[in-house]
């Protein structure tokens, strides 16, 4: 199947593009080249832009794959609770899943790493957290 949209490639070397535990062939699941309706984004670890890596939040503990860079992949430290990485705020409860940036206080049963706890956040927690967000998505800008 020839590519639907070019200026979207991933290296056919590297199964995990983005580094997020999830293979390439599992974000594009109809090989398509791009990212439609429903799936995850290859070139991207955070296709919601929730500072949670689309692995982590589909529960991944190891990844996928064999190519995935881990000083970037995040596993989860609670595959028991999962959330969906199509969707910012998967409770709809107001706050992204992610939960902590400097201006947002985590929902409860979210915290860095998908480690469910409602318990407080420190001002110092939630710098360290936004600091290792944004160091794994280089190409934002804080």
């Amino acid at each position: 199947m020839p590519d639907s949209d070019p200026s979207t490639t991933t290296d056919p070397l590297d199964d995990d593009d983005d580094d997020d535990g999830l293979i390439d062939g599992y974000e594009d699941a109809d090989d398509d080249g791009e990212t439609d309706d429903g799936e995850t984004d290859a070139g991207n670890p955070d296709t919601d832009g929730d500072c949670l890596q689309d692995g982590t939040e589909l529960g991944l503990t190891e990844p996928q794959g064999e190519d995935t860079d881990l000083s970037i992949f995040v596993p989860d430290a609670d595959p028991s609770t999962t959330t969906n990485p199509l969707n910012t705020d998967t409770d709809g409860g107001g706050r992204p899943d992610g939960g902590l940036t400097p201006t947002i206080r985590p929902m409860t049963g979210s915290r860095d790493r998908g480690v469910a706890d409602a318990g407080p956040v420190t001002a110092r927690a939630e710098a360290s957290h936004s600091r290792r967000c944004w160091r794994h998505w280089p190409w934002r800008s804080a």
